[in-house]
């Protein structure tokens, strides 16, 4: 079971947001939503946290709940649900220092049994704190890589098996551009220097700059392998989506784009496959590996909602073996709101020879695969003409002969699982 939390307009006072919870089971099933909170004052986007016990969750906001002057839950905070989303508790008061409240937007992690939370938006910094205690310090992220105005796009991931965890951010700072990453040990102290992502700075008439991808740095803990980012590189507008996992010092390109990237996401899921997800020009695209994230699968096309006018956030989520849950926050006429759907790997498809004539007949061989790896038991079909797959992933059909006025054919492949691929073969004299 998955969940989401969200904003939502809110139910008393419209411009006062508040925050929902819902479920998405694996076949996509979306639950009813549950008020997390509502009716406050001033409310930031949250990051949600599974709980030790596999059962409970946590929350995570900036958030003002009144404007009575002795207001408690001003600053960083913290709701608890122990029945699986179905009630909510407040914690009462700030669980970290001062200067939280108009943090956003949130992330959240744990490691072990301690919650870890990051943010940027509240001032000119970027902070990361540990546990749940306004007793324990904020953690100057800036500060890390000699200050300068501004981090943004703060997100967390913990490895249990390192006992670490990895905090990443974005910088804009004009001496200190690009997205870093900060290694934590699980008192909270600092492993070594922040680390500059490859790939996320460019040279752009004699001056290094980046590109933000506008909301929290992709940033997730792959199994048995460890961490894995995601980013934009180019300016001024994207050239590319890359990613970087450790411990390469390269970055590697998973989609070459232009303008119009407005949201990324990236997801593992527990057996190792990794996904990328992102928009361009009000079309949203992903991409998923093979299980030793060596290898990319073909990109799968997604059409948005009806009527998108702009595409703002992209978020991901995968299941083991099975499709990728994906979110964008979209403007249709006059609503803005939060959609969800459900995306399939995509297929492969390559022929030999890659053209076929008119006459006579020809043989041609097609290959099926995922990521490299080869697909059996996928159809492919030209016209009336199909085949299946074998183990190896490959199928061989005669095609033909064809009338002179047929310049290209069409063949597709289909498996259950998979998204459709399609590739065009000429047909020549």
């Amino acid at each position: 079971m998955l969940h989401v939390a969200f904003q939502a307009p809110g139910s008393i006072d419209p411009d006062s947001p508040d925050i929902y919870e819902r479920s998405i089971a694996v076949d996509g099933t979306v639950g009813a939503p549950v008020a997390v909170q509502s009716n406050w004052a001033a409310l930031n986007a949250p990051d949600l946290v599974a709980a030790q016990d596999g059962v409970g969750l946590a929350a995570f906001f900036g958030g003002i709940r009144s404007l009575d002057p002795g207001e408690t839950n001003k600053e960083l905070n913290m709701v608890t649900s122990p029945d699986s989303g179905a009630t909510w508790n407040l914690t009462p008061g700030s669980i970290g220092p001062p200067g939280t409240a108009y943090a956003s937007p949130m992330s959240a992690t744990r490691l072990g049994d301690v919650y870890w939370q990051g943010w940027g938006g509240s001032g000119t910094d970027a902070w990361v704190h540990r546990g749940t205690s306004s007793a324990s310090p904020d953690i100057s992220l800036q500060d890390r890589i000699g200050g300068g105005c501004c981090g943004y796009d703060v997100n967390l991931a913990a490895d249990p098996v390192s006992n670490t965890v990895l905090v990443s951010w974005y910088s804009n700072a004009t001496v200190n551009q690009g997205v870093f990453g900060q290694l934590f040990d699980a008192a909270g102290t600092p492993v070594g220097n922040p680390v500059l992502m490859p790939g996320s700075t460019s040279q752009y008439q004699g001056k290094t700059e980046s590109t933000s991808g506008l909301e929290r740095v992709p940033t997730v803990l792959v199994p048995g392998r460890g961490y894995a980012l995601a980013y934009p590189s180019g300016y001024p507008t994207s050239k590319r989506i890359v990613l970087w996992a450790p411990p390469s010092t390269t970055s590697t390109t998973i989609a070459h784009t232009t303008s119009g990237v407005a949201g990324l996401g990236l997801a593992a899921a527990a057996d190792g496959w990794l996904w990328v997800a992102w928009s361009q020009n009000q079309t949203l695209y992903a991409r998923r590996s093979n299980a030793a994230g060596t290898a990319w699968g073909a990109i799968v096309t997604i059409g948005p909602p009806k009527h998108t006018g702009s595409i703002w956030k992209v978020d991901a989520d995968a299941n083991p073996g099975g499709p990728l849950d994906l979110f964008t926050n979209v403007d249709t006429p006059g609503s803005t709101a939060f959609w969800h759907t459900q995306v399939l790997p995509g297929l492969s498809l390559s022929a030999s020879p890659t053209s076929v004539h008119h006459k006579p007949a020809t043989h041609v061989t097609f290959t099926v695969s995922d990521a490299g790896d080869p697909v059996a038991g996928a159809k492919v079909k030209v016209g009336g003409v199909s085949g299946t797959t074998s183990a190896a992933g490959t199928v061989s059909l005669t095609l033909g002969p064809f009338a002179k006025k047929v310049k290209h054919v069409t063949a597709t492949a289909t498996r259950a699982g998979y998204s459709n691929a399609a590739l065009k073969l000429k047909v020549k004299p």
